[in-house]
């Protein structure tokens, strides 16, 4: 019975820890999205540009209304995307889900900037996994208008 409620006792303490140390994260993400929230903004532009080593990584401009991205541009050369095209982007809402997600799933690596007046994330670099090559992946946002 001793043993038992040792084995228990041990678990317990080794959840706590993990839950403890994504805490930081899960508390800073709480704040800016909070921050972004107040802003009351659910139509906006805002550039975005995702670097892996599977998609285009060109800036590409997004319209967002309603809190739907209806339209996108590549910032260079002004070509719009197809509608078809447009699932593959993220709003700034889904790029919090996507911050939530990666603590969640323990990513070995996170790391997140937020914009200082506005909370949305200015820069998420993700390495899920530590022996894992190529599974990297850095978004980036910025030019809120």
């Amino acid at each position: 019975m001793i043993a038992r409620t040792l084995v228990i006792v041990i678990f317990s303490l080794v959840f706590v820890g993990c839950d403890s140390d994504t805490e930081p994260q899960r508390k800073e993400l709480r704040e800016n999205i909070s921050k972004w929230q107040e802003l009351e903004r659910t139509d906006y532009q805002i550039t975005t540009r995702v670097v892996c080593f599977c998609i285009r990584t060109d800036e590409i401009i997004i319209t967002v209304e309603g809190e739907q991205i209806v339209q996108a541009f590549y910032a260079e050369s002004g070509d719009f995307l197809e509608q078809s095209e447009l699932s593959s982007l993220r709003t700034v809402e889904q790029h919090f889900d996507i911050i939530d997600e990666a603590i969640s799933d323990n990513a070995f690596r996170l790391e997140v900037e937020y914009h200082p007046e506005f909370g949305f994330p200015t820069v998420i670099s993700i390495d899920y996994a530590v022996n894992v090559a190529d599974d990297e992946v850095v978004y980036y946002l910025s030019n809120l208008q």
